[in-house]
C-alpha cells in the first residue's frame, strides 16, 4: 500500500497524522505491517494498492473508527488511540467520511440522514439545517429525493447524499474511500470539482 502525495491546497504545511509502525490483522492475515507515514495538512493523498490490501481499513484507522492491532497513528502530536470521549467525539466533528457504502441509515429519509450531524453537534433547527443541507442536495440536482429512503435509490444516488453528509459542514479533513467508481461521467466532474 503507497499514500501518495498528490497537491498542496496550502502555504502553511503542518504535520498532521504521524503513522508509526501500524500493522492491522484480520482473521491471522496481516492487511498491512509496519506502515511508517508522515501526512500534512492543507495537501491532497491518494492511497493506493491492490484490491484487499487494506485501504478502507486503514481510513477507518486514521478516522478513529477501528483501532490497529499495533503501531500508533499521532494526530497532531497525540495518539489516537489514547483520546478520551469527548476528545475523539470533537476528532469526529472535524472528520467527513465517504465510505464505499454510503452507510445510509435505513430507517430514516435522506433529509434525516443528512441531518444528523447538525442535530446532534450543533443543534440546529431543521429550517437552518435545510439552508445548509439544501444546496448542495441541489447542486447534483436531487432535491426530489429527500424524503425516500435509502434502498428506495440507486447506489450511485446513495454515494452523492452520502458525501453532501461528508462534505456538507465542511470539515477540516474528508476521508474518500472510492468516491466516483459507481458514478456516471458527468456526476464525476462535479464530485471531482467539490473534491
Amino acid at each position: 500500500m503507497d499514500i501518495v502525495y498528490v497537491k498542496s491546497l496550502s502555504e502553511e504545511i503542518l504535520l498532521l497524522y504521524e503513522i508509526s509502525n501500524l500493522t492491522f490483522c484480520f482473521e491471522n492475515e496481516k492487511l498491512f505491517e509496519n506502515l511508517n507515514e508522515k501526512i500534512e495538512n492543507g495537501k491532497i493523498y491518494l492511497l493506493t494498492s491492490s484490491a484487499g490490501e487494506g485501504k478502507t481499513t486503514f481510513l477507518k484507522i486514521l478516522a478513529g473508527l477501528l483501532f490497529p492491532t499495533s503501531g500508533v497513528i499521532y494526530y497532531k502530536g497525540k495518539p489516537i488511540s489514547s483520546f478520551s470521549k469527548q476528545e475523539m467525539l470533537a476528532y469526529h466533528r472535524d472528520t467527513g467520511f465517504l465510505f464505499q457504502n454510503a452507510a445510509l441509515i435505513n430507517n430514516m429519509d435522506i433529509l434525516e440522514n443528512l441531518s444528523l450531524y447538525y442535530k446532534y453537534n450543533q443543534s440546529l433547527p431543521q429550517d437552518r439545517i435545510n439552508d445548509i443541507i439544501i444546496p448542495y442536495v441541489e447542486r447534483f440536482n436531487l432535491k426530489s429525493l429527500i424524503y425516500n429512503r435509502p434502498e428506495q435509490l440507486s447506489h450511485s444516488e446513495q454515494m452523492l447524499f452520502s458525501l453532501i453528509r461528508a462534505i456538507s459542514h465542511e470539515p477540516k479533513i474528508i476521508f474518500f474511500d472510492e468516491p466516483i467508481e459507481t458514478l456516471d461521467q458527468p456526476t464525476i466532474k462535479i464530485v471531482m470539482q467539490i473534491i
